[in-house]
């Protein structure tokens, strides 16, 4: 029997990558395997990778435009979803659910919506007092009065009652809310779908989509799209790109708001991912820096930004356990119908 001599010589296999290590580029993550850890409880948003929250964007809307594209399946898994969460809408009724949300060939062009207008309070201006305010010194002015009267009802607020930290704890409940505004809730999800269904915020809805419209889709791919996101904002996390992926199913498919295309899904990404990494994230870049990785002037990313906030409502943030089900559930159904449609 023979023995090495020096350990140095036993021969030891090349290292190789095993399944617990992190994807290195979009390349590594493979969708069927992703969507079946999601599936059986493996994974959630706590435990996914950037690069798995780009490929479920990238898929997520690549599989929105294809439905769009074909108006029987579309109106085939929007009833399912609907049916899924008892909702129900007026439109049901008609013979085309969704006839009037497909996109027309009219509706790409790059025309300048009508935002809704601003309410902005009439400002009135005292010329007179102004310069006699200017030209007077305080003490002369007759509106000398007026501040011994704000400064003592300043004084009696500094005075007031401060409630005793024992009666606070003693009022505090600390039972689970039955229905908090960040988990699911079938009722609210009903209350947006009679909102948008609504002829004032429908015509609205429609001059808002314009905003985000092409006038001919860039030569750069969805995927590409994000992969350039991701390598020049590198501070947005993985929260703010599952969070993009919900909202856009949320509006296409469960509201019916926004029919996806090739035109407009480039701005939409942009402005939404704009908005959630205001909100999620503690550190994201300047403006003119996210508008010129979007190929935006820094005045259209603003412009675009405002419209989708009015498009969803402002209702841009939700909680962790809408996200998880969104990953477990509604992705899935996602997935297994486009699988077997396409």
């Amino acid at each position: 029997m023979s023995y090495l001599k020096d350990i140095s010589d036993i021969p030891l296999k090349p290292s190789q990558e095993t399944f617990v290590d992190e994807p290195s580029s979009l390349e590594d993550v493979h969708l069927e395997e992703l969507i079946f850890d999601l599936e059986h409880g493996i994974k959630d948003i706590n435990k996914l990778h950037v690069y798995h929250a780009i490929a479920i964007v990238n898929f997520t809307l690549e599989s929105i435009i294809k439905l769009y594209n074909n108006q029987e399946l579309l109106e085939g898994f929007r009833k399912d979803q609907l049916n899924k969460y008892n909702l129900r809408t007026p439109s049901q009724d008609n013979d085309s659910p969704v006839s009037n949300i497909v996109p027309t060939p009219s509706q790409t062009t790059n025309t300048s919506p009508i935002l809704p207008p601003l309410k902005c309070a009439k400002i009135s201006l005292d010329l007179d007092q102004e310069i006699i305010k200017e030209t007077t010194p305080d003490s002369l002015s007759n509106n000398n009065e007026q501040d011994e009267t704000d400064r003592d009802s300043e004084a009696d607020d500094n005075q007031a009652t401060i409630i005793p930290i024992e009666d606070l704890v003693a009022d505090l409940s600390l039972e689970t809310v039955k229905n908090p505004i960040t988990g699911l809730d079938a009722n609210r999800l009903q209350n947006e779908l009679n909102y948008f269904e609504k002829p004032q915020i429908n015509e609205q809805t429609i001059h808002l989509i314009k905003t985000f419209n092409l006038v001919k889709i860039p030569n750069i791919s969805i995927e590409d799209f994000l992969i350039r996101i991701k390598t020049y904002s590198s501070s947005i996390s993985v929260l703010s790109y599952i969070h993009a992926a919900f909202m856009i199913y949320k509006l296409s498919i469960i509201l019916a708001v926004v029919p996806l295309s090739s035109f407009n899904v480039y701005r939409l990404l942009l402005a939404l991912i704009r908005c959630l990494a205001k909100t999620l994230e503690d550190v994201y870049q300047k403006q003119k820096s996210f508008a010129t990785v979007g190929g935006v002037s820094p005045k259209e990313l603003f412009k675009i930004e405002v419209g989708f906030l009015y498009l969803c409502n402002f209702r841009v943030v939700v909680g962790e356990s809408i996200l998880n089900n969104f990953l477990k559930k509604d992705l899935l159904d996602l997935y297994k119908f486009c699988k077997k449609s396409f």
